[in-house]
């Protein structure tokens, strides 16, 4: 009897299940190697660091044609595309890489960081792996088989752990950072052609591709837009701040942004293909919104609660004293990010149903008013003007952003207002808990200070679920439906 066909929910849970372990392990092995490094280097040299990788991120996304993201979209088949697709991003990744080696003097002028132009000239060789990669790695996205993509990205962090800390140990300079991305990446294009059978082939014919390129505009504006609304504020502070600054502000927004990341990535490789196969039931898109909200709620609130209360001890604690100016922007930044975490649900929905423009124009609302509202709260306000300043674009983001939402898939707003109260309300529920024993959390240190958040952590789900399981409603049904499909 052959096997029955898992159905696009099914395959999504088990795309969800494989990302949520990849992210995990990642993590952890982010917050190995980072908080390892970071007690032998200082803040300086992550900013040249990061520098040096901003721009790589700019240059890709401007020239980035997204054609996987219409690959994805589109019904028909797209294998005739890909050779002719893989030849340009080859060709792009060589020409960019020639480009930021000799733009690297006035990188490393604009950002302060003089002297480091060969790091910069790195930075290119990056874009080239990142090119080199298998362009047939979109069929694992397409049909949701992304055990696959944890394979590959778990390769790529611990390349990055195992050269970055044997450099280090030998080496305690800014190039340990550049040899751990260049293994991360050289190992990512490598397994991307591990994973998957397909093999591309030079095909110069690219006139082909301009039938793709008349629906990847808005993929190509939303890409960049997307990018700079990512970088600009620590942009910002390089060239206002220095690179100190700019160490400190991206490393908290790094950790801040760890839920919403989690979520975008859950979204988008999962629901993006999910929502592409159910477009045309607008139904299930709207029962798939819900069960989103209800995961992103979920996740973002216990993790805005830590950051908020205990961040002051968090930072010291594990990075050292000379990493305290990130409290402030952390506490600011978890704000902004939960906001954004919320946003980003729309983005699965919009791409799925082939409304490119949409997610274009509201990325675009995001750059202006960030970038208005950083011109003023920076250079006035410094590291927490820029914590303002991102919380005041994501609150209008959101806004914007749900406006061209709800008449889209016809959203019944008010029922999301359950889920709302029931996290809320149990987030709530245990910081009163917690408060009668604050002091005693504080007087422990590390493994117990950590079992005590954890702890803290196991009471709110117990609540939320508990108040779901008598009131049928929250997130409490969405973990069941995804339980009962994980034990099949």
């Amino acid at each position: 009897m052959p096997k029955k066909e898992k159905t696009v929910f099914e395959k999504t849970v088990d795309g969800g299940k494989w990302i949520t372990i990849g992210i995990v392990v990642q993590r952890v092995i982010n917050l190995v190697t980072f908080v390892t490094l970071a007690r032998i280097l200082a803040p300086e040299t992550y900013g040249i660091m990061i520098a040096a990788t901003l721009m790589v991120g700019v240059i890709s996304t401007l020239f980035e044609p997204g054609f996987g993201t219409v690959f994805l979209q589109e019904k028909e088949n797209v294998t005739k595309y890909l050779n002719a697709a893989w030849t340009f991003e080859i060709v792009k990744g060589l020409i960019l890489g020639l480009l930021m080696c000799a733009i690297s003097p006035f990188i490393a002028k604009f950002f302060q960081i003089e002297g480091y132009e060969l790091v910069i000239c790195f930075g290119g060789l990056l874009l080239f792996l990142q090119g080199a990669a298998n362009i047939g790695q979109f069929f694992i996205f397409k049909e949701i088989q992304l055990k696959k993509i944890f394979i590959r990205d778990l390769v790529q962090q611990l390349s990055y752990l195992v050269v970055a800390l044997t450099w280090v140990a030998f080496n305690p300079t800014v190039w340990a950072l550049v040899a751990g991305n260049v293994a991360s990446y050289a190992s990512g294009t490598i397994m991307s052609y591990v994973i998957h059978p397909y093999r591309p082939k030079l095909d110069f014919r690219l006139r082909k591709l301009g039938k793709l390129f008349k629906k990847t505009k808005w993929v190509i504006g939303t890409n960049t837009l997307n990018y700079i609304s990512n970088i600009i504020d620590t942009t910002f502070l390089g060239h206002l701040l220095g690179p100190a600054n700019m160490g400190v502000y991206s490393k908290a927004r790094d950790i801040s942004i760890i839920p919403s990341s989690y979520l975008n990535q859950l979204t988008m490789k999962a629901g993006f293909p999910a929502m592409a196969k159910i477009q045309d039931e607008l139904g299930k898109v709207r029962d798939g919104f819900f069960k989103m909200i209800d995961v992103t709620l979920l996740i973002s609130i216990p993790f805005l609660a830590v950051l908020i209360f205990e961040a002051d001890r968090i930072v010291p604690l594990f990075l050292g004293e000379k990493w305290v100016d990130m409290v402030i922007p952390l506490k600011l930044l978890a704000i902004a990010m939960t906001i954004k975490g919320v946003t980003n649900i729309a983005n699965p929905i919009f791409y799925g149903l082939g409304e490119f423009s949409m997610r274009f124009k509201t990325v675009l609302v995001q750059v202006l008013v960030m970038a208005v509202s950083l011109l003023y709260a920076v250079p006035k306000y410094g590291l927490k003007g820029a914590g303002y300043a991102v919380i005041g674009s994501f609150v209008i983001v959101f806004i914007y952003t749900f406006m061209k939402l709800i008449p889209l898939i016809k959203i019944n707003i008010l029922k999301t207002i359950p889920g709302v109260i029931i996290t809320g309300g149990s987030g709530v529920l245990t910081v009163l808990l917690a408060w009668p024993f604050e002091e005693f959390l504080h007087a422990v240190h590390g493994i117990a200070y950590l079992a005590g958040l954890t702890l803290l952590g196991g009471i709110y789900m117990i609540l939320v679920f508990g108040i779901g399981y008598l009131t049928k409603a929250g997130p409490y049904a969405t973990i069941v439906q995804t339980l009962k499909v994980l034990k099949r």
